[in-house]
This record gives structure tokens, C-alpha cells and sequence, in this order.
């Protein structure tokens, strides 16, 4: 699958952290922590773009840069960052052996899902996938709200050179430097 980066935008809140995407409209999460917030994001942001290119053909275009999102004065920010987002891929024909009892029983829950034996093996994939990949890996992220500077960096996945936020580094620093003391 191809990666697309949004900018997310991080609030705490009293019982955790909110996330949202203002180049998804309706692209929200929350989590206790900002990981898991991002992490349900970003699932809920390949939904959104999926249904939106099955309409429109195309997934929303994102921000090409930090500065292009306007500051809302009544959200309190904790943290901006790019979120990796799976866009939709062509879907590809392939055999796969399985037990018929496992299989009957596969196109019964799909059939009462209201779907097809196609998209209920991939959506099972897709959420095994992230049982076995817990780990989220944005891209980037700068802490609010004073991101002054841009600097270029690589982003992961792709090796593109994108431009961040001169912050991030000092993030990522403290990010880099707090996971070698585990």
C-alpha cells in the first residue's frame, strides 16, 4: 500500500489525548496516550480517504506544509505531526488454500456483515496486521506552539526529503535518546 502524510493535530484533554486530521474532514481519535490516539488515526483516517476515493477517485490532497494549517484559537495544541496514511491500492487476484469448514464459516460472517468473502479476509488481515504492529511510527512531530524554522529531513518509508519544523529535531532527539534507555 502507498503512504500519504497528513498533518495531525494533537490536544490533551482531562482523560487522555484527542488527534485530528484537518485535511480529512471527520478524521478524529483519542487515546490514552498520544501513541494510541495516533495509532486509531490513523485507521480511522484509511477509512476515511478510502471511502472518499471510492467516491471522488482521488484522496484529499494534504497540507504540503506546517504553515499552510491555520492555528484554531480554540483548540489548545500539544503537538502537530505527520501521520502515515494507507491509501487505497488496486486490489489483486490471488489463490489461497483454506479449510472449507474455515471457509464457510468466513463467507456466514461476511454474508451477515452485509459483505464479501474478499473484503472480510482483508479487513481480518488488515486488523491482525495491527495486533502484530503495534508500534505507530509518524513521520514527524513538532512540539506547539512555536515550530519557528523549517529544516528538511527524510522522511520515513518513502526517503523523500520533506520540510519539518526545525522543533522536530529536537523532539526526535529527545524521542531517539528516551528509547536507547530501554
Amino acid at each position: 500500500m502507498a503512504l500519504r502524510y497528513y498533518w495531525a493535530i494533537i490536544e490533551k484533554g482531562a482523560d487522555g489525548f484527542y488527534a485530528f486530521l484537518p485535511d480529512v474532514p471527520g478524521a478524529t481519535a483519542a487515546g490514552e496516550s498520544v501513541e494510541e490516539a495516533l495509532r486509531w488515526l490513523a485507521e480511522i483516517a484509511a477509512d476515511h480517504i478510502r471511502d472518499d476515493h471510492e467516491r471522488h477517485g482521488t484522496p484529499p490532497p494534504p497540507a504540503a506544509r506546517l504553515d499552510e494549517i491555520a492555528r484554531d484559537p480554540d483548540v489548545e495544541e500539544h503537538a502537530r505531526v505527520l501521520v502515515p496514511v494507507e491509501l487505497p491500492a488496486r486490489a489483486v487476484k490471488i489463490s489461497v488454500t483454506i479449510d472449507e469448514g474455515v471457509l464457510a464459516r468466513i463467507d456466514r460472517a461476511a454474508s451477515e456483515a452485509g459483505s464479501n468473502r474478499s473484503a472480510f479476509l482483508t479487513d481480518s488481515a488488515l486488523r491482525h496486521l495491527r495486533e502484530l504492529q503495534p508500534e505507530f511510527r509518524p513521520a514527524h512531530a513538532a512540539r506547539s506552539p512555536e515550530g519557528r524554522g523549517f529544516g528538511e529531513a527524510p522522511a520515513p518509508f518513502t526517503g523523500e526529503t520533506v520540510e519539518v519544523p526545525a522543533a522536530l529535531f529536537d523532539w526526535l532527539g529527545e524521542q531517539i535518546a528516551r528509547r536507547r534507555k530501554r
